[in-house]
């Protein structure tokens, strides 16, 4: 937490939450991260605050950095649209739905930009 709060808010840290989670149990996040697990490839969803990704990340893999930074600014997006969580993932569906490349383009060149900044102070 110490050495991500040099780049993403505290307030996002302080509510964000991590699980693992790949198997089929018949819930969305389950299901998506076992399909591609399946395949060999990583996969995270966020909901809100919870950030389910298919396998432990690993503190030794700059990917893995880039990786939970892309899924910590989706939850920032999430905030974005409201500090209640209902409403917010209403907020962020309704945007999702309509403008997938542009959030993930998003969360992608926010974590490009937070792992070269970490990388910048921490030396990687």
């Amino acid at each position: 937490m110490r050495v991500l709060s040099a780049v993403v808010p505290m307030n996002i840290l302080q509510n964000a939450r991590t699980a693992i989670g790949a198997t089929p149990d018949f819930t969305v996040p389950g299901m998506l991260n076992f399909g591609w697990s399946a395949t060999g490839s990583g996969h995270a969803v966020t909901i809100g605050n919870l950030m389910i990704f298919s396998r432990q990340l690993s503190a030794d893999n700059l990917n893995d950095w880039r990786w939970l930074l892309h899924e910590l600014h989706h939850t920032e997006q999430y905030q974005s649209y409201s500090n209640d969580i209902l409403e917010s993932i209403d907020g962020f569906a309704v945007a999702y739905l309509s403008n997938y490349n542009a959030l993930e383009s998003d969360a992608e060149n926010t974590a490009v930009q937070r792992l070269n900044t970490l990388c910048s102070i921490y030396v990687c």
